[in-house]
């Protein structure tokens, strides 16, 4: 039986300015990002198969999978890095 996956959300880190540079959450230092699936919801049956799940997916950094904080090299501090939804555009509307 195939089970059903519903992406409830997309995210994105929001873009650096001079200076600034993506860093590990966890201390790893300057940090690349890959996008993580994170199941939010997962429906199984009695007996443990799957029949669906809710992800959303979420940056995360690419050396150890943690939070990404966003530091700025000229004010020596760590500064705002919410992420940011990423809005789907539909056809017609």
């Amino acid at each position: 039986m195939n089970h059903k996956t519903i992406v409830k959300g997309r995210y994105r880190m929001p873009d650096l300015t001079e200076g600034q540079e993506y860093s590990c959450g966890e201390g790893c230092g300057a940090c690349g990002i890959i996008n993580e699936e994170f199941e939010c919801r997962r429906t199984e049956t009695l007996d443990g198969r799957l029949i669906s799940r809710e992800i959303e997916m979420v940056p995360v950094s690419s050396c150890c999978r943690a939070d990404v904080d966003i530091w700025d090299n000229i004010i020596d501090d760590l500064v705002d890095s919410r992420i940011i939804e990423i809005k789907e555009v539909k056809d017609g509307s």
